[in-house]
C-alpha cells in the first residue's frame, strides 16, 4: 500500500508556542503503522529537532523513524537519521555571506553545517543555538 504523503513544518504548525505536540499529533507520528509518510520540515538542525521530539515524550533513546528536511532545504535525511543530501552554499556564497556578517555586528549570524553551529556577534539567543538549546 502506498501511503499519502504529510510534510510539515515545526514552529507554529506542529508545535504549539511552548514547544509542545498535542497529544493526538503526538499518538499519530508515534504509531508504528502510521496512516502517512510523515516529514518534519524546518529551519532547525537534526538536533534541536531531535530534542523537540524528545522534550514530547517521542523517539527518546533512538533515531527519528521518518524523513527530514532541514534547515531550510539543505540537509536531507531519511528515516532512521541517514543523511541522504548535504547542499552547503558554495566557497564564494560562504566567504559573502562571513563578509556580510562582519559588516553588521548588530546582528547575529547562525552558520549552520552538518554537525555544528557558527555563531557571529552572539546574543542570548545565539548562545543558546550554539549549544543545542532552545530556538525560542
Amino acid at each position: 500500500m502506498t501511503l499519502p504523503i504529510l510534510c510539515f513544518d515545526l514552529d507554529g504548525t506542529l508545535l504549539d508556542g511552548k514547544g509542545r505536540i498535542h497529544p493526538q499529533d503526538a499518538a499519530l507520528l508515534a504509531d508504528t503503522e502510521p496512516l502517512a509518510l510523515f516529514i518534519p520540515a524546518t529551519g532547525r538542525p537534526l538536533g534541536s529537532v531531535r530534542l523537540t521530539f524528545n522534550k514530547n515524550g517521542l523517539f527518546v533513546g533512538r533515531k527519528l523513524p521518518f524523513p527530514l528536511i532541514l534547515e531550510n532545504g539543505s540537509i536531507l535525511y531519511a528515516g532512521g537519521e541517514k543523511l541522504v543530501s548535504f547542499l552547503p552554499f558554495d566557497c564564494q556564497a560562504q566567504s559573502d555571506l562571513i563578509d556580510l556578517a562582519g559588516q553588521h555586528p548588530q546582528v547575529t549570524f547562525l552558520f549552520m553545517g552538518l554537525e555544528e553551529v557558527h555563531v557571529e556577534h552572539p546574543s542570548p539567543f545565539g548562545r543558546r543555538r550554539s549549544r543545542g538549546g532552545s530556538w525560542r
